[in-house]
């Protein structure tokens, strides 16, 4: 359910106002706003491991630093099982083996960062493992590091609108925004709707295929402002990756605490209308949070009595406490750390948060040893659960109630807590949907991404499940006119596709599989497919081959 906030009489968009209206209109909302929050069964939660990523690499913060040589590279595979990793680009191609429940660093040479202004590159990179792996990009530098989950192709999308921040002028510093598209499949037409400083472009329309990407670059002189690419909208043909990137950050603006800003986005699928966030060290740690939306005007009310209302398509909100937030049309929230909490002013940081109907009850991550100028960085994880299974919600084995305090937050049935960790490989295990950030801290340097949610479908490269409660196996394969699909286990599957090589759907049932369903494939031409499987726990892929 929705929440619609009132319009103001003076139909000025308030700039952070608490709500005033009658008793009688305050209960309403409030009301509306339990309701909103209390369905919390997570639908499809985001399996952020894969077998298949792409992304390219924007500049990062060496830009303010002379020589610009100190930034270093570094992609993490985290995996349960054993296999191998290759990493190519134009010019560039390697191989890594990987161990179960055991991180693998890979070091990626500067020469993969688009360096040039605005257009079309042959940089893309493409990352293909033998196992479902997590891939975590980590460019770390003294005073200026920066990560973000990478997501895996199997759930990007065709629609999204960019969430980003400005820069600020310094003059003894060169610093940009910059937003970057990768694109996956062969012949994608990518069409992007700039927007800067919240004043729109005109569209640029590109062909792309693999290893190709697109940037768009903005320095001080046109992007020294809040926003910076905020609101730019991006359409493709087929899945694209995007990744939104300031090179350094100043929060508050224009305060001394550069950092750079790393985030690859999630496609528009992925939009939601209630949001929980918590700061991510402790509550005495202040943040804010982005909304943005296609949808120009909306609303946002918050548990704690909190509204704002835009004509823009973005609302920004401060946040020092575990908060719901209820968003009147779709939209996608970013949070923005303020930095370290033990110092005034500290690096900025910015990470996506999760509506509900996404989140997942196994996440899993490692967090990475790391010094910088001589001080080991404080590292935390912030966790979003139901109240009502704050026994069963476990970080590494232990109950969290037993680790911290725990805050239940406003007009919800969720709580927060903020537990500190320390450097190795953690998982948050629970009886019911959560969310979790994963962060670590120095007075002048942060990073913050999403751990992934280890989906109960896992498939192994020979197309046999591991740790699932419903299995998929088709027969014969290849396969010829039929293709006999049949489920086994509880659960049910509420929608079957079979994709083409180019990521085009060939045939789709909405019907679930109950036993074994017999597919006419005869009008198909011979060739590779993916059969994606849709469950209330997840997807389930398998390779189908097509001879004719």
């Amino acid at each position: 359910m929705t929440i619609g906030a009132p319009h103001l009489n003076n139909g000025v968009p308030p700039n952070d106002i608490k709500i005033k209206m009658k008793k009688k209109e305050a209960l309403y909302l409030l009301l509306m706003l339990l309701l909103a929050a209390s369905s919390l069964h997570a639908q499809t939660p985001l399996a952020g491991s894969g077998t298949r990523f792409t992304f390219s690499l924007p500049e990062g913060a060496e830009r303010i630093t002379k020589p610009p040589d100190t930034s270093r590279i570094f992609l993490r595979i985290l995996s349960p099982y054993s296999g191998k990793v290759s990493v190519k680009a134009v010019g560039y191609s390697n191989e890594f083996t990987f161990s179960p429940n055991a991180v693998t660093t890979i070091e990626l040479p500067r020469s993969l960062v688009i360096y040039g202004p605005t257009g079309q590159y042959s940089k893309g990179i493409s990352v293909v493992a033998t196992q479902p792996v997590s891939a975590v990009l980590h460019r770390f530098m003294p005073f200026a590091g920066e990560a973000t989950q990478l997501y895996p192709d199997n759930i990007q999308g065709k629609e999204f609108v960019v969430s980003s921040w400005g820069v600020f002028d310094d003059p003894n510093e060169d610093n940009i925004a910059q937003v970057v598209v990768s694109a996956i499949y062969p012949e994608t037409i990518v069409t992007i709707y700039p927007r800067l400083g919240m004043i729109d472009g005109a569209p640029i329309t590109r062909v792309m295929g693999p290893s190709e990407s697109y940037i768009l670059k903005a320095d001080v002189r046109t992007a020294a402002n809040v926003e910076g690419y905020c609101g730019t909208r991006i359409s493709a043909t087929y899945p694209v990756s995007v990744i939104t990137n300031v090179s350094c950050g100043y929060v508050p603006l224009g305060r001394e605490a550069c950092n750079e800003m790393l985030d690859e986005l999630l496609p528009k699928s992925y939009f939601g209308t209630v949001f929980y966030a918590t700061p991510l060290s402790d509550s005495a740690q202040t943040a804010r949070l982005i909304f943005t939306s296609d949808s120009m005007h909306f609303t946002v009310l918050s548990g704690r009595g909190l509204f704002q209302e835009t004509f823009n398509g973005r609302i920004e909100m401060q946040l020092s406490r575990p908060d719901v937030f209820s968003v009147s049309r779709p939209a996608q929230c970013q949070l923005i750390t303020d930095g370290y909490d033990v110092v005034q002013v500290g690096d900025p940081s910015m990470v996506q948060i999760l509506p509900p109907e996404f989140y997942s009850d196994s996440l899993y991550w490692n967090t990475p040893y790391l010094v910088s100028t001589g001080q080991v960085f404080q590292h935390f994880v912030s966790i979003v659960f139901p109240q009502d299974a704050k026994q069963d919600v476990k970080l590494d084995g232990i109950p969290v109630a037993t680790l911290g305090t725990v805050q239940n937050i406003p007009q919800s049935t969720m709580a927060a807590m903020q537990i500190e960790i320390n450097p190795g490989n953690h998982s948050v295990t629970s009886t019911k949907p959560v969310f979790a950030v994963a962060s670590g801290f120095l007075p002048a340097d942060v990073y913050t991404f999403l751990p992934v949610g280890r989906s109960k479908q896992v498939l192994d490269v020979s197309g046999q499940q591991k740790e699932s409660a419903i299995r998929i196996t088709t027969i014969p394969n290849p396969a010829n006119d039929k293709l006999y699909v049949t489920k086994t286990g509880n659960g049910s599957v509420l929608r079957y596709r079979l994709y083409d090589e180019l990521g085009q759907v060939a045939l789709e049932r909405t019907l679930g599989i109950t036993e074994t369903t017999v597919v006419d494939i005869s009008t198909l031409a011979s060739g590779t497919y993916t059969l994606s499987a849709l469950t209330p726990l997840g997807e389930i892929t398998v390779r189908v081959v097509i001879v004719r």
